[in-house]
């Protein structure tokens, strides 16, 4: 019941924005990390390691960290890429 809270929650923060369905049309933004890094650092508290089961913190939250707890499932229910919850188009890296 929590985590369908939480990814109730993510699809309120990323909604799908666009599809882009050209893989190399979909760079992200300096801009758009910084969003990434605030939500992390916002509720990171409430993740843990899969692997080790210690709880995650602003200064130990790493890439696998964000893809288990927000790519995968803000990504899972529209089978989309992240970058487009995020973006309004298509961007060139």
């Amino acid at each position: 019941a929590q985590f369908t809270g939480y990814v109730a929650q993510l699809a309120r923060h990323f909604p799908l924005r666009c599809r882009i369905d050209l893989t190399e049309r979909r760079g992200i933004t300096l801009s758009q990390l910084k969003i990434v890094k605030a939500f992390v650092q916002e509720h990171c508290h409430i993740w843990h390691d899969t692997y080790s089961g210690k709880a995650v913190s602003g200064g130990s939250a790493n890439l696998y960290h964000v893809n288990t707890w927000l790519i995968k499932p803000s990504t899972n229910t529209e089978n989309c890429a992240f970058v487009e919850l995020l973006a309004d188009a298509e961007q060139i890296p």
